[in-house]
């Protein structure tokens, strides 16, 4: 997904931001790894969470204000979905606990160890 939909270099459609509404439901993993802006601030809020599949897995791996988390612990506590969060708004995820929120603190780690931690959720709720 980009800015303006385009060609990617082998051929495949790169989706424009505009294109997300149509393109959730339709997926099974959404990995949000953008920068944090005015337009992004709680880009995935309770339309956004709603539009997602059943047993969908969201992975942040930016910033925690991209997500409403309100709405997030919502769309958790229902079990609607699952997430692997590499930072929440506000921090530290301890905060969020009786949300059920949990896990490790990838987020002062590596990049590789990040990737490594949010693989083996993603490998754990998918079996």
């Amino acid at each position: 997904m980009a800015t303006t939909q385009r060609t990617g270099t082998h051929g495949e459609v790169v989706h424009s931001v505009e294109d997300v509404g149509t393109l959730l439901p339709k997926a099974h993993v959404v990995v949000l790894a953008i920068p944090s802006t005015p337009a992004t601030r709680h880009l995935v809020d309770r339309a956004f969470l709603r539009a997602l599949t059943p047993g969908s897995h969201l992975v942040n791996v930016e910033r925690g204000d991209l997500i409403d988390t309100a709405a997030l612990i919502d769309a958790l506590k229902a079990g609607l979905i699952h997430a692997a969060l590499d930072v929440v708004d506000p921090e530290p995820i301890a905060r969020h606990a009786s949300s059920g929120m949990t896990g490790g603190d990838p987020h002062g780690r590596r990049p590789f160890e990040r990737r490594a931690v949010v693989g083996r959720f993603l490998i754990q709720t998918t079996q």
